[in-house]
């Protein structure tokens, strides 16, 4: 019986402990809910600012708050910045719209001194990050505290780019095209310079299927269901695994098993590049080909000669077997 007893106060004190993590959740939320939404951006003066200050947050934190409140789960402790900081006691990212290709900086949030005044009142932090923005004449200086760590910055950003494009098993996007990059695919219907882009659209909507076409109209219409900002690779976008230490031979190997083209009748080229990649004997690290990276892939196609189905010999229409109907006994 007594053993019952504390199984009863156990069960007790988890429920009381499970009902005012449920509250304090609901309190949270209400006054935090706002500070969740739109932390992409870089901070920026207003048009009648002279200067502001801004806190910033890693977006860590700001997930583990965002589960907190969904599923009443575990509650953050504090608001961690440690990973922010070098062994100088210093910054290890520099906040400046230079750094936007900074995957480093891309995990940061930025909070007003009144956001983070109320972020505060629920989470402490032992080292908060200060970022203040000043206008001066034209431009705007920033500065930080505490400040960026120059040495440990220059080698981090360098241990990244060495991770880029020393790799194994990474992944690498294969984009298949029909036609050379340089060159304009046929265009198979043209529309009348008199027609309207409305009228286009209108054509095009006629010519889905109903089916589509309450698709179509959800997808133009404002008011509708928020669109996904996940990226969409096209249909002809295939993902392959490559390490960097690997030749252009190689992986025009790899293509071929795949599309089933001979690697001399294969051409590849990095997006945004101007050039083909010709020498197979290179590595992908010396084409500065890096994970994640996008290729555009195009094969020859095989040339038909008129030769090859000309009629050899006499033209003339066959008479047939005797008794046929070509050629009545």
């Amino acid at each position: 019986a007594t053993e019952c007893n504390r199984c009863l106060r156990l069960q007790s004190e988890k429920q009381d402990s499970a009902v005012a993590l449920r509250m304090m959740a609901d309190r949270q939320r209400d006054v935090l809910a706002e500070l969740l939404h739109s932390r992409e951006e870089q901070p920026t003066l207003g048009e009648n600012e002279a200067e502001c200050l801004f806190y910033i947050v890693p977006k860590g934190f700001l997930d583990q708050l965002r589960h907190f409140f969904k599923h009443r789960g575990s509650q953050p402790e504090y608001i961690d910045n440690s990973f922010l900081m070098c062994p100088h006691d210093k910054l290890l990212f520099e906040a400046s719209p230079s750094s936007h290709g900074d995957d480093f900086a891309q995990s940061l949030c930025y909070f007003t001194s009144e956001e983070w005044q109320a972020l505060n009142s629920f989470y402490m932090c032992a080292q908060p990050v200060r970022l203040e923005l000043r206008k001066v004449d034209e431009a705007v200086e920033r500065s930080s505290s505490p400040e960026v760590c120059a040495e440990c910055y220059t080698a981090r950003i360098a241990a990244e780019e060495k991770a880029r494009r020393e790799f194994t098993n990474g992944i690498i996007h294969i984009r298949e095209l029909e036609h050379p990059p340089t060159s304009s695919p046929p265009v198979e219907k043209t529309v009348a310079h008199s027609e309207t882009s409305s009228d286009v659209a209108d054509l095009e909507v006629l010519s889905e299927p109903q089916a589509k076409r309450s698709k179509l109209a959800l997808s133009t219409d404002s008011s509708g269901p928020r669109r996904s900002q996940r990226k969409k690779w096209a249909r002809n976008t295939r993902e392959m695994c490559v390490s960097s230490s690997q030749t252009l031979l190689q992986l025009k190997t790899q293509l071929m098993e795949v599309y089933a083209t001979a690697p001399f009748d294969q051409h590849i080229m990095l997006e945004g590049g101007t050039e083909e990649c010709v020498d197979n004997g290179k590595s992908l690290m010396e084409l500065n080909i890096q994970a994640h990276s996008t290729l555009l892939f195009w094969v020859d196609k095989p040339v038909e000669d008129s030769a090859d189905f000309a009629v050899p010999g006499n033209t003339a229409p066959e008479l047939g077997f005797q008794g046929s109907v070509l050629q009545p006994s």
